[in-house]
């Protein structure tokens, strides 16, 4: 239910003002932050299946390793990660990329008589 919220009310919104602050799309940019969401639970839950996976191959876990305590802090990892991965889109909608040099002058142009 958390994760639920999470994704179509508080990171639509929180996406969705900063897009209206900083003069974007808005609703674009809340899909973006509510796909963010998602994609990086998805992948954080995944890779940790894939190495609980291959940690039981190699020593052998068997039905004595407490699978609800892992799922469970799994969830709540990958709705963190989730979670940071649309306060990074957020983060990126405030503060632009500001380039850290001027620009070159521009190049010389030689007249040939």
């Amino acid at each position: 239910m958390l994760e639920l919220v999470l994704l179509f009310i508080v990171v639509p919104y929180r996406c969705f003002n900063a897009a209206r602050a900083s003069g974007r799309n808005r609703l674009a940019w809340a899909l973006v932050g509510m796909a963010v969401f998602f994609t990086v639970e998805l992948l954080v839950i995944f890779g940790s299946s894939l190495i609980y996976f291959l940690l039981s191959l190699l020593f052998g876990w068997t039905e004595s390793f407490d699978e609800l305590f892992f799922s469970n802090f799994i969830y709540l990892a990958a709705t963190g990660f989730g979670l940071a991965g649309a306060e990074f889109v957020r983060y990126k909608l405030m503060n632009p990329d500001v380039p850290y040099f001027d620009s070159p002058p521009p190049p010389e142009q030689f007249h040939t008589p």
